[in-house]
């Protein structure tokens, strides 16, 4: 049975770049307090923020470190240009967002989840924890070290259904840049079709979701089929990043996503308005697990054929951010 497990999480992986999972471990009043928190920091820091439209005075703001701490405004970073992908996508699995790369309108706060690095590169900041909010350093942690270790145990089976020695990409993980990233969308400073997170992928290993109070993201599978995530409860949400697919020579491919303001959305937000009245945010509890900056990336053993050669030429976890980073605008020369 644990043999089955194991080939359906990779299998999984291969064909949709994507799967649920249930771990008991995972209570969902942390993720709730997770969710009441981030509302209440990004309702707050957008209310400063729009002061002054400065990232200088924005408090828990580092633009030096690429934003890989602390937090992001609206319509900072920005997507790849994935137009050519896009212009092949049919109708009903066509993207919502623009062919030209406009700038995303969405908030987001990083902060490191592990050990505490004992000397920080430029790009790999310690967790950073904003004065004004109580219970912040043990609400981010407990629930990121939740999802975490949930991402280490869906790698260890991968890894087996892979063919790859259980620990096999963990021993990558160790060390690595893992970052709780949630991220924030205002729903009444913006309105229906707003495109929150522009058609993307992302270049990290395993990205994990907690479920959001609100619907809006939209995943493509393998063969370019789009279809809306409903997360059951008590679920959690992983997709396959860039660095999975270079380990793997294109076998498991990075997911394309994105996240619209859509008409259940809406609907959503009225249903709240009972309780949360007009301010409402749409919160993500995303977790990016990353490989350690110092391993090479590359097609590994079984995967490490001449075909994928030229595709994945070998990079560092660490040279990789900083190529994606300049990519999506976030690299601290562009800030």
């Amino acid at each position: 049975s644990v043999q089955k497990a194991c080939l359906e999480i990779s299998k999984a992986l291969h064909e949709f770049g994507s799967l649920a999972i249930k771990d008991p471990r995972a209570n969902q009043a942390d993720n709730q307090r997770f969710l009441d928190l981030m509302e209440g920091n990004f309702k707050t820091r957008s209310k400063e923020f729009y002061e002054h439209f400065s990232l200088k005075d924005l408090k828990d703001c580092f633009p030096e470190h690429g934003i890989e701490a602390g937090v992001t405004p609206e319509y900072m970073e920005c997507a790849r240009d994935h137009s050519g992908r896009m212009n092949d996508l049919e109708y009903p699995n066509e993207s919502l967002s623009s062919p030209v790369p406009e700038k995303d309108a969405k908030w987001r706060y990083m902060y490191f989840i592990g050990d505490q690095n004992a000397e920080t590169a430029e790009l790999a900041p310690n967790a950073h924890v904003p004065s004004d909010f109580p219970m912040f350093r043990e609400t981010f942690d407990k629930w990121g070290f939740t999802m975490l270790n949930a991402v280490e145990v869906v790698t260890e089976m991968a890894s087996l259904g892979l063919n790859f020695p259980r620990d096999y990409f963990n021993d990558m993980l160790k060390g690595g840049q893992h970052l709780l990233a949630p991220t924030g969308s205002d729903l009444q400073r913006h309105g229906k079709g707003t495109v929150f997170a522009a058609y993307h992928y992302d270049f990290n290993f395993l990205t994990i979701h907690g479920k959001s109070r609100y619907p809006g993201l939209f995943i493509w599978l393998r063969d370019n089929t789009k279809i809306p995530v409903v997360v059951p409860d008590d679920t959690l949400l992983l997709q396959s990043g860039k660095q999975f697919e270079i380990l793997t020579g294109g076998y498991i491919q990075c997911g394309f996503h994105e996240v619209v303001y859509t008409d259940k959305t809406e609907q959503k937000v009225q249903e709240f308005m009972d309780t949360k009245g007009e301010n409402q945010w749409r919160v993500s509890s995303t977790l990016f697990s990353h490989i350690r900056h110092d391993v090479l990336l590359s097609p590994r053993e079984h995967f490490d054929v001449p075909e994928v050669k030229d595709l994945y030429p070998p990079i560092t976890s660490y040279e990789l951010l900083e190529e994606e980073l300049k990519a999506i605008n976030l690299h601290p020369e562009l800030n």
